[in-house]
């Protein structure tokens, strides 16, 4: 899957998934644009890139924000002329305070801000990358959605098995799954495409493989019982099925869904 002489520009790719399928757009030939609200991750990220030999450019902000998009997709113009890739991995399901909230708790705010991480970044990611793609009829996006918002959280009604997952956040994710269907329709006469990826247990960040290992045994093999698989999935088994849907080899493949989460989605 060369993409070589092709660029990408990923948001929420200081860690996790995001930071995973950087690398590896990297590794295969591409010049990349990472973006992230930390900073210092960022950079981090970034050096380990261009250690590797590959042209990077850092856009610290948060990519709900018009300005920061502006940053991200101009910065590749004005560096290399051209936008081949962009993933749209930028999330959160939690409030700004940086903590969990129950449905209930949640104030205007904290929807606002879920909706925005997940969905309105996505949006105006999209919405100035499309059209500068569709003057050479070119491009591939792929959105990163979840397999709570293809199904619903995996496990028994009321119980939360792994991380404290509520409706807003599963109905941003759901929603992205919609606004790649309606993308991909319109776009495709442009010769562009847009699919969407559904991870499911990823243990993508420290925090998260610590959460991970403060469950009991009991209560990790609760979270297993609903992966078929078995296991929980790493960033690098995301990031792979990103890099096909990206690639020419998917050059017939568009609107769809690809669940990369041990077939959780199938889970009751």
């Amino acid at each position: 899957m060369s993409f070589s002489g092709k660029v990408a520009v990923i948001t929420g790719s200081a860690q996790g998934i995001g930071r995973a399928t950087a690398l590896a757009l990297a590794r295969e030939g591409a010049r990349v644009v990472i973006n992230a609200r930390t900073e210092a991750n960022l950079t981090q990220t970034a050096q380990e890139i261009a250690q590797a030999g590959a042209e990077v450019i850092a856009i610290p902000g948060d990519a709900a924000e018009r300005i920061v998009v502006d940053s991200m997709i101009n910065g590749a113009l004005q560096a290399w002329g051209r936008l081949d890739v962009l993933v749209n991995n930028s999330g959160s399901g939690r409030a700004p305070s940086g903590e969990y909230k129950a449905f209930e708790d949640l104030t205007d705010d904290d929807w606002s801000y879920i909706m925005a991480q997940n969905l309105k970044s996505a949006h105006l990611c999209c919405q100035m990358a499309l059209p500068i793609m569709a003057r050479r009829k070119s491009g591939s996006i792929v959105n990163i959605s979840s397999v709570a918002g293809h199904t619903c959280e995996p496990g028994p009604s009321g119980e939360k098995l792994l991380a404290p997952i509520e409706a807003t956040y599963v109905a941003a994710k759901a929603g992205l799954l919609g606004f790649t269907r309606q993308l991909a329709k319109d776009w495709a006469p442009c010769g562009l495409r847009v699919n969407c990826v559904a991870p499911g247990v990823i243990l993508s960040s420290p925090r998260l493989e610590k959460f991970w290992l403060s469950k009991s045994p009991a209560e990790r093999e609760k979270v297993l019982r609903t992966i078929p698989m078995g296991r929980p999935g790493r960033p690098e088994e995301v990031a792979e099925a990103v890099l096909f849907l990206a690639s020419d080899q998917a050059a017939y493949i568009t609107g769809v869904t690809l669940d990369v989460n041990g077939g959780q989605f199938m889970a009751p």
